[in-house]
């Protein structure tokens, strides 16, 4: 953005040079020679060039940094998309983890009335609720990790 401006204040310069330069001939009367018009005109087809030559600059520039912007806001609405994907798997997740409690919980209520092989039954339903737990807890602090790496990009843009 800093090019652009630095561009344009050049621009506004050879502009303001050429200006003067007009304003000036206009003042003063024609007892110039030939080779003092040929000069001027040769300093005003040298700050046209220069002029059009800083204005390609300009708009290179500019259709540089709109590619850049809209390759941002693009990459930024895949990213709320992903996080909105995200957001309904942890829903999904959630509850699945509800269900599976519940049905945990009546499995073990069910174990515990009935004592004959009750023992295997509840030992290895509590091993399958603790090794659920731990993928519970990896998954969330996977998506933990995820977020944290999103969430700056999206407040900054």
């Amino acid at each position: 953005m800093s090019d652009i401006q630095e561009l344009g204040g050049r621009i506004a310069v050879a502009m303001d040079r050429i200006r003067s330069g007009i304003e000036q001939m206009a003042q003063s009367p024609r007892t110039g020679s030939d080779s003092d018009s040929d000069q001027l005109q040769s300093m005003l087809s040298e700050e046209r060039t220069a002029n059009a030559q800083l204005e390609e600059r300009v708009k290179t520039l500019k259709e540089r940094q709109d590619t850049n912007m809209s390759a941002m806001e693009s990459r930024l609405g895949e990213q709320a998309d992903e996080i909105a994907t995200l957001a309904e798997q942890i829903d999904s997740l959630r509850t699945a983890n509800a269900e599976l409690s519940a049905a945990n919980e009546a499995l073990q209520n069910a174990a515990s009335g009935d004592n004959s092989g009750s023992a295997d039954a509840n030992g290895e339903t509590l091993a399958e609720l603790e090794a659920l737990k731990a993928q519970r807890a990896a998954d969330a602090a996977e998506v933990d990790a995820i977020l944290s790496e999103i969430k700056p990009l999206v407040e900054g843009a």
